[in-house]
């Protein structure tokens, strides 16, 4: 064995290989820097981007209780009973193309009163942001569901209906948005090229997506991304980094208390 080092050949590879291990170090440690580099890059991008698209979600939230305070207020919707209340809300529906429904359900769930026609009695009263909106006599957001009244998958929001005399609860005005629709939102919110993104409810439950893919609509989100390398956190926000041949970052930004924007 020690003839071997004492060769010139044998010590010229021991040369050579002293010489190529802190070129392979180097190289090695220059694509680790490059690769956090490109991560960072990444992330900021994704940051701003979901910030960006959140804001975006959450004035659509709030145009909608705004829209509810207001409708809250009219004569018709204040007597849900009336047929007229009905025929009203038929009216505004016409006007309002982001709906796909408007109603008003009595304190204690009964809907009376439907922009679309109904084929039978309805009561929504065992729906927690109903339940939500009549305890609180506030605005409250529904999770993902499909609607009673239209049978589509939706997100559905209620805004409290006071009596203008008596200041007692009459019932709910509530909007029902489709998650068709929702989708079609952040497809035109000119998002940047290759960019995937999903808006979850509460639940994290996943009620638009881009690219549109409506066989996502309903399903959780960890069950899309199931597997991450490693958690960043991020200002006001999460960051994690996907498992895969194609490797994503991930941000998660909160658009309000029950709605967020997952984009990478």
């Amino acid at each position: 064995m020690s003839y071997l080092f004492q060769t010139l050949q044998s010590r010229i590879i021991i040369l050579i290989v002293m010489v190529a291990i802190p070129g392979l170090a180097g190289m090695f440690y220059d694509s680790f820097i490059e690769r956090e580099h490109a991560i960072n890059a990444a992330i900021n991008q994704a940051v701003n981007t979901a910030k960006t698209h959140s804001k975006v979600q959450a004035n659509l939230i709030d145009k909608t209780r705004l829209f509810l305070k207001n409708l809250s207020e009219f004569e018709a919707v204040q007597q849900p009973s009336s047929p007229q209340c009905s025929s009203f809300l038929a009216s505004v529906l016409k006007v309002n193309s982001n709906y796909v429904n408007i109603g008003v359900p009595r304190d204690g769930g009964q809907l009376l009163c439907n922009a679309q026609p109904m084929k039978s009695a309805i009561n929504v009263y065992d729906r927690p942001y109903i339940q939500k909106a009549i305890a609180s006599r506030d605005f409250s957001i529904g999770e993902f569901q499909i609607d009673r009244a239209t049978n589509l998958a939706s997100v559905n929001f209620a805004y409290p209906v006071i009596d203008s005399e008596q200041g007692t609860l009459v019932g709910l005005v509530v909007a029902v948005i489709s998650l068709q629709w929702w989708s079609e939102i952040l497809s035109e919110s000119y998002l940047p090229e290759h960019t995937v993104a999903f808006i979850t409810d509460s639940e994290n439950n996943i009620i638009a997506a881009y690219p549109t893919n409506e066989n996502l609509l309903g399903a959780h989100l960890e069950a899309i991304n199931s597997a991450s390398e490693r958690t960043i956190p991020v200002t006001d926000g999460t960051a994690f980094l996907s498992n895969g041949p194609y490797q994503r970052v991930y941000v998660k930004e909160t658009a309000n208390k029950s709605r967020s924007l997952t984009l990478s």
